[in-house]
């Protein structure tokens, strides 16, 4: 699979785009928001994974809204260092299948990633 990962923790995309390489996947990754949607928004990605929390002005969720007001249904994993369920909530909204992101953590996210491809949902959104 070609994946985008928008990270801005080298630590955390060292560890990712390792996991991902050696499981055979094509990696691209940005270390700002900026250049995370650029990505997004010009390349074809089976499944992008975003850091919530990105540095500068545009974060992952402004990077979420703008791709899917753009028509882009990719797939989304997000990750997120925050714990608390009520933080990692937005204006009251939790991520759901209908607005095809998820939210997970570094050692969920193999799983996560895989269900998102495999999800009938996801199918018929490539399909179109």
């Amino acid at each position: 699979m070609k994946l985008l990962l928008v990270e801005d923790n080298e630590r955390v995309t060292r560890f990712v785009v390792k996991g991902l390489q050696e499981a055979g996947h094509t990696v691209d990754n940005a270390d700002n928001g900026r250049e995370g949607m650029f990505l997004a928004a010009s390349e074809p990605y089976d499944v992008i994974i975003m850091d919530r929390m990105l540095p500068g002005q545009i974060d992952g969720l402004n990077i979420i809204e703008s791709l899917r007001k753009s028509g882009n249904r990719t797939p989304i994993l997000i990750l997120s260092a925050l714990s608390d369920v009520d933080e990692r909530i937005n204006e009251g909204k939790k991520p759901t299948k209908s607005n095809q992101h998820r939210e997970c953590d570094p050692e969920s996210f193999p799983v996560a990633m895989r269900e998102s491809c495999e999800s009938p949902c996801n199918r018929e959104i490539r399909d179109h």
